[in-house]
């Protein structure tokens, strides 16, 4: 997020931004029966990708740390829910 964006992985295909100051609504649907992960932002579709492979799967609330991160980052979830089909 150095980018001030949520990237695919790190790549430069954008999801959303900005993120720097401000609150958002993030829904990630991973559909492992058809290898699909979709992305939603403040409740708008944003992107769908393939996912990559069978492996083990999870979801992981916080950040990672980057080169060149500021030495605070502050992170506030809520509400985190994860459905089983």
């Amino acid at each position: 997020m150095n980018t001030n964006s949520i990237n695919y992985y790190d790549s430069t295909t954008q999801i959303f931004a900005p993120v720097y100051d401000t609150y958002i609504r993030l829904n990630v649907v991973h559909d492992t029966a058809a290898g699909k992960v979709h992305v939603f932002v403040n409740r708008q579709y944003r992107t769908s990708f393939d996912d990559r492979g069978a492996a083990t799967h999870y979801f992981e609330c916080g950040r990672y740390g980057r080169t060149g991160m500021s030495a605070r980052s502050d992170n506030y979830l809520k509400n985190i829910h994860i459905y089983r089909k």
